[in-house]
């Protein structure tokens, strides 16, 4: 499953919101299972 989103704006408030997106979906999915999360690849943000 792929989902693309799209932002444009002042590039800091657009980094801010892809990190705050994140955190909120990582604790979206802990809920569904406790185990810990963890990226095969290194972030660009």
């Amino acid at each position: 499953n792929e989902v693309i989103f799209t932002f444009s704006g002042d590039s800091g408030a657009v980094r801010q919101a892809v990190i705050a997106a994140r955190e909120v979906g990582l604790q979206l999915l802990s809920t569904l299972d406790p185990v810990e999360i963890k990226s095969t690849t290194t972030p660009y943000i």
